[in-house]
Order: C-alpha cells, then structure tokens, then sequence
C-alpha cells in the first residue's frame, strides 16, 4: 500500500469516528444541543481536529444523511433486483422492498431514527438530499403503480396505495426501533411478513400471493 493510499485511508477511519460520535450524541440530545465540542470530547479529538476534516456542525450531518440514504437506497434495490432475478413478480417484489425497508431499520437504527424519526433533513434541509430522501418512496410507489396496472386494478389510486402501505412499514419498524424492550413475538420476521402479507391482500386481494410464489417458496 502506497503512502497515500495509507493516508487516505486513515482520513476516512477519522472522518468514520466523527460520524459515529455525531450519530450517537443526535440521537441521544438531540441535534440543537451538540457542539463540535461535545462530539471532539467523545472521541478525545480537539475540536480543531475536526474543523480539519468538516467545516462545522451542518457539514457533519450532510455527510451523515447521504451516507444514511445510500445505505437505504441500496437496500431497496438490492431487494428488488434478487426478487426479479429470483422470478418473483410484481407483487412479490414490492414485498420484499417492503422486507428490506424493515432490515435497514433494524440493522442500522441510529440511520433510521436520524433520517425517518427524528428527521433532520426537515431541521436542517439540504438541496442535494431532498431528492434522495423521496427516492424510496418513489420506488415504492413504481412498484404498486406496476401492480395495479398489472392486475387490472384501474380503479385504485396507485398513490394512496403506496402512502398506505409506507405507512403500515413505516409503523411497525419505528415501533420495532423506537421501542426495544416491549415484548414483542419472539419471530419478529414473521409478526413483519404477516403485516406486509395483510397490507398487500387487503390492496390486492387474495390473488395477491401467485403460482409463482408458491413454486419458489417465498414466503
């Protein structure tokens, strides 16, 4: 490994450890109340080294929400992308989009409660994230949009589908995040598929779940 190579990676090991100590402390009192101070004494920095690697508070939180929205994006395509490539249908994959939204916020809760519960992007807006901050909404939507269109129903209004059905997911990661030691069902998987599986039937009706699903054995 070059000189420089070594060194770029050991600027992105800091700039790792700032985001970390800012996530933490946003989360735990709240974006207003935290200083570049109080985020360079949790990792024992000085502040000025900080100020070497972002300019101020505002920098670190951009940084913090493209990163926490590139994590989630990919999430959701990937999802969708196995379920295609797996032979699932539509429907099938706006089931497991739905799946993968759940995962991201389970498997990287501070990310969640940042950007979907405490909502910083709404405190402190930047330009080049509000585009990204509708990207899952808006493949999510695709997805129902193609679903109705597919199963002929004209009649439903693609848009109030997609708000219900985030809405339903949206409800039970925050609960699942937000509220950790409730007693919830020991297979929480399943208390997730059996939502996504009323929410989707409840739209699309019982033909929801197709030959297609049967023979591949998705749940």
């Amino acid at each position: 490994m070059s000189s420089a190579d070594r060194r770029q990676r050991e600027i992105e090991e800091i700039k790792k450890k700032i985001i970390d100590a800012a996530t933490e402390l946003f989360i735990d009192e709240g974006y207003a109340h935290v200083s570049i101070r109080k985020i360079a004494q949790k990792i024992e920095y000085s502040p000025t080294t900080i100020y070497n690697y972002f300019r101020d508070k505002e920098a670190i939180l951009h940084h913090l929400l493209k990163q926490g929205y590139a994590l989630f994006l990919r999430y959701l395509h990937a999802a969708e992308s196995e379920a295609a490539n797996r032979g699932g249908d539509i429907v099938h994959q706006l089931r497991a989009v739905m799946r993968a939204y759940t995962r991201f916020g389970l498997e990287h809760s501070d990310y969640y409660k940042l950007i979907f519960i405490e909502d910083l992007e709404r405190r402190q807006p930047f330009e080049d994230c509000e585009s990204d901050r509708r990207k899952g909404f808006q493949l999510l939507a695709r997805l129902v949009e193609q679903a109705v269109a597919e199963r002929g129903a004209h009649e439903a209004d693609p848009q109030q589908i997609s708000q219900i059905l985030w809405a339903a997911i949206h409800g039970i990661t925050s609960l699942l995040v937000t509220f950790d030691d409730f007693p919830w069902a020991d297979d929480r998987e399943r208390l997730v598929d059996t939502l996504i599986e009323t929410q989707i039937r409840g739209v699309f009706g019982s033909a929801a779940r197709t030959q297609n699903d049967e023979a591949e054995g998705i749940r």
